[in-house]
């Protein structure tokens, strides 16, 4: 039995341990059930959205294909989970997304794995700083967007999340289109 007596000094030690773990890019290192939810988007409400991912460098899963304008009027609850599925731990998480136009063409994919527009996306993890870019005329900031996940100009979130910031338009970080919140998606991994 161990006890204080007056006037002595207690040691206490303790190790937390959260379920899943990830790397400092925000793939997961064990295990776990990957949950995708549209926290924004500020883009044209008529262009759709084909946002998915490819795991360890196999086949490509769409994650969210739908409206780009997130709201009740287009079924789309930002914050409410779209998809989720399992993933082993170690596995390299590599985003893509593109906008689909009303005449059937497309963007070029946007993917963290490529070199000429992984500039494009962006993970964001719990205390990292917000980014600004200039938003188009009359839209939303990151930081906006990002209101409920953030304190002081930094991300917010738990130990177990990342945020993902998207540009879908262009590459061209000086064209005005270019302001990295075409969608904003939450991942959450929890054990499983």
């Amino acid at each position: 039995e161990d006890f204080v007596v007056a006037g002595g000094h207690a040691t206490l030690e303790w190790a937390i341990q959260y379920p899943v773990i990830l790397d400092p890019e925000g793939n997961p290192q064990t295990d776990a059930v990957m949950k995708v939810r549209l926290i924004g988007s500020a883009i044209n409400p008529n262009h759709n959205l084909h946002f998915g991912a490819t795991f360890n460098g196999g086949d490509f899963e769409t994650l969210y294909r739908g409206a780009g304008e997130l709201s009740a009027d287009y079924d789309i609850i930002p914050g409410e989970v779209v998809r989720e599925l399992e993933v082993e731990g170690g596995t390299e998480v590599d985003f893509h997304v593109r906008v689909e136009f009303p005449n059937g063409s497309t963007t070029q994919w946007t993917s963290t794995n490529d070199p000429a527009r992984q500039h494009m996306i962006i993970r964001l993890m719990d205390g990292d700083a917000i980014p600004y870019y200039r938003p188009v005329t009359g839209q939303s900031t990151i930081e906006e967007l990002l209101a409920s996940y953030a304190v002081d100009g930094h991300v917010d979130v738990g130990p177990n999340d990342v945020i993902v910031t998207l540009e879908a338009y262009t590459p061209d970080v000086n064209h005005p289109d270019y302001d990295m919140q075409d969608m904003i998606v939450l991942i959450s991994y929890e054990a499983r």
